[in-house]
């Protein structure tokens, strides 16, 4: 019966730490603010949005998708329009803007600006 006891505290402590855990730990997925409303993200892993950058509304954001600077200690970000489909893999950076209605593709790297 003792070697139960041990086993229970050993799962108690470990379900204990893990509650602690950031929700980044289990997802990879880094946002760096909050994004506006109809924002949609079916699958919210390995997405990095950094800090500057714009996100207008009903656009969405699928998984691993990197949108920001387009290099260390620049500080113009891209700018996303609404209405706009990022696909997996996709990397959005530097001083752009992507208009309305665009469709990025998987994979895609946008480093110019978009417009329908």
């Amino acid at each position: 019966m003792r070697g139960k006891g041990k086993i229970l505290n050993l799962v108690y402590s470990l379900i204990n730490s893990f509650l602690r855990l950031d929700i980044r730990y289990f997802s990879s997925c880094h946002i760096s603010f909050i994004l506006k409303g109809h924002t949609h993200i079916p699958h919210p892993i390995g997405i990095v949005i950094g800090k500057g950058v714009v996100v207008g509304e009903n656009v969405t954001i699928m998984q691993n998708v990197t949108i920001g600077v387009a290099r260390l200690g620049a500080k113009a970000a891209p700018i996303i329009g609404n209405n706009v489909f990022i696909g997996a893999g996709a990397v959005v950076v530097g001083d752009i803007n992507v208009g309305d209605g665009i469709i990025i593709k998987a994979n895609d790297v946008v480093t110019k600006s978009r417009y329908a």
